[in-house]
């Protein structure tokens, strides 16, 4: 997959660090809201104790399933990190051996007059060249494993909203404390769509 920035060339596959940044930011972001989602499932149900009212045990059973989403989503995001930073490392590292092939093509040109010389030099671009397509593999496959936990992220988020309907379902059987439940599907679905909307703002910024 091909995943080209400005001013890039045909042959050129990294991400800018701009991009990099951008990813990064939007990483820290997904990993804030999966902490709200499991804090407002856990104040749900503390309020609704502190009441004593606990509620249905169906309820109880989707808001423990709300609190274990959130830590499926908080793994995600850590995936992620970890992929953006092994796609930093590659994208610099490339970037250092583009540099030593270019002052390697440099020497041999200014160096022409030694046989010797231009033989070394020339065998140093080459190698150069071959860790450079190396690296350019490695990149290729970290986008795609990125490209992967996105996906798989926007799957998981599926998964959220399956139980929220859960709960909405859950708190029409419930005497009390309806409101803390109400909010608790409220703040969760909003949770939720900037999650998603997040990711597809990823996505679509890489891949698209």
């Amino acid at each position: 997959m091909q995943v080209l920035e400005e001013n890039q060339t045909n042959d050129d596959f990294s991400i800018s660090y701009e991009k990099i940044i951008f990813v990064n930011e939007s990483i820290k972001k997904i990993q804030s809201l999966s902490f709200k989602i499991r804090l407002r499932a856990l104040n749900s149900l503390i309020s609704a104790r502190k009441g004593f009212h606990m509620g249905s045990q169906g309820f109880s059973a989707v808001a423990f399933e709300l609190i274990d989403f959130s830590n499926l989503l908080e793994e995600q995001s850590q995936k992620l990190n970890i992929s953006m930073n092994q796609i930093l490392l590659d994208s610099t590292e490339e970037r250092k051996l583009k540099r030593r092939a270019m002052l390697h093509h440099k020497a041999m040109i200014q160096s022409h007059s030694l046989k010797s010389q231009i033989e070394a030099n020339g065998r140093n671009t080459e190698n150069n060249l071959h860790f450079i397509f190396n690296w350019k593999k490695n990149i290729s496959a970290e986008i795609e494993i990125l490209n992967k936990i996105l996906r798989d992220t926007l799957k998981i988020c599926k998964k959220g909203r399956f139980i929220m309907m859960c709960i909405k379902i859950e708190s029409a059987y419930i005497q009390n404390d309806k409101e803390i439940y109400r909010q608790l599907s409220s703040d969760v679905s909003n949770a939720l769509e900037d999650t998603e909307r997040i990711l597809k703002e990823v996505i679509v910024s890489l891949f698209v």
